[in-house]
C-alpha cells in the first residue's frame, strides 16, 4: 500500500477514479484519500452520482497521474462504504477544507468508502508494467 500512495500522492494530489452508470463509463478526479490498517480511503457526497453509481455497481478502476519518472499506477478494485465516525473526523484532520463541504464529520451526506479485492499495476512510458499490489 505504501508504493500505491507514493503514486496518488498527498490529499491535495488528485487521481482519476471510474465508475460505470448502466453501461456508461464515468470518470472523475478524487484529491482526498488516506491510508488507514493499509486500507486506502476516499471520501465523497451521498448527493453525488458517483456515489449512487458505486451503491449499484461497486467496481471501480484508479489511475495516478505520471510521476516525475513518468510512470503511473491504475488500480482495479471493489468499493466497501465504511461509516465509522471516527474514520470521518480523521479525514477532517487530513484535510479542513472538508469542514467547508459537509460542516462536521457527523454530516449524514458523507460517504466513505475503502478499497478491496485490489489489483495495482505501475506503467511507465517505456512500455513496461510492474504488478504492485494483487
Amino acid at each position: 500500500m505504501k508504493e500505491i500512495m507514493e503514486f496518488f500522492g498527498d490529499v491535495n494530489t488528485p487521481v482519476a477514479l471510474a465508475t460505470v452508470n448502466g453501461e456508461v463509463p464515468s470518470v472523475r478526479f478524487f484529491s482526498f484519500k488516506m491510508e488507514v490498517d493499509g486500507k486506502l480511503y476516499f471520501l465523497t457526497s451521498k448527493k453525488k452520482s458517483v456515489y449512487h453509481n458505486l451503491e449499484k455497481n461497486p467496481r471501480v478502476e484508479i489511475c495516478s497521474l505520471p510521476n516525475s519518472k513518468q510512470e503511473w499506477v491504475r488500480l482495479k478494485a471493489t468499493v466497501v462504504f465504511d461509516d465509522q465516525l471516527e474514520l470521518k473526523k480523521q479525514a477532517f484532520s487530513l484535510l479542513p477544507l472538508l469542514e467547508k463541504a459537509y460542516g462536521t464529520p457527523e454530516n449524514e451526506d458523507i460517504a466513505l468508502f475503502y478499497l478491496k479485492d485490489i489489483d495495482a499495476k505501475k506503467y511507465s512510458l517505456l512500455g513496461t508494467v510492474e504488478s504492485i499490489w494483487a
